[in-house]
């Protein structure tokens, strides 16, 4: 993580994290990113989190509901606990300037 950090200082750009699951990440992979229109989230398009996987407290038994709390709300822990849609997390270095922040009212979640 820190030479991420350091390479994105390099490179004048900030590390963003895009959590999602096995299948779409290869989908991803292959195809890159696709327009989400959940709007569940409160704005659809590709979302991604200023936190990285340390920020949820990877590892522990709270992990994937540090995430779902961060990005859905806390009503959600009982719906998407155990779906495994955080399995993944993908890391982009993006220009600070094309981002928009989300109106979901999540300080950290950008599209």
């Amino acid at each position: 993580i820190s030479e991420l950090h350091k390479y994105c200082t390099e490179k004048s750009i900030i590390p963003l994290y895009h959590y999602t699951d096995y299948h779409s990440a290869e989908l991803i992979s292959k195809g890159g990113m696709m327009m989400n229109t959940n709007v569940e989230v409160g704005d659809a398009g590709v979302h991604f989190s200023m936190f990285g996987p340390t920020s949820y407290h990877i590892g522990s038994p709270s992990y994937e509901s540090n995430i779902i709390i961060d990005f859905y709300g806390e009503e959600f822990v009982k719906e998407y606990r155990g779906m495994n849609k955080f399995e993944v997390c993908l890391v982009y270095g993006i220009d600070p300037y094309v981002l928009e922040m989300t109106t979901s009212g999540k300080g950290n979640l950008v599209h």
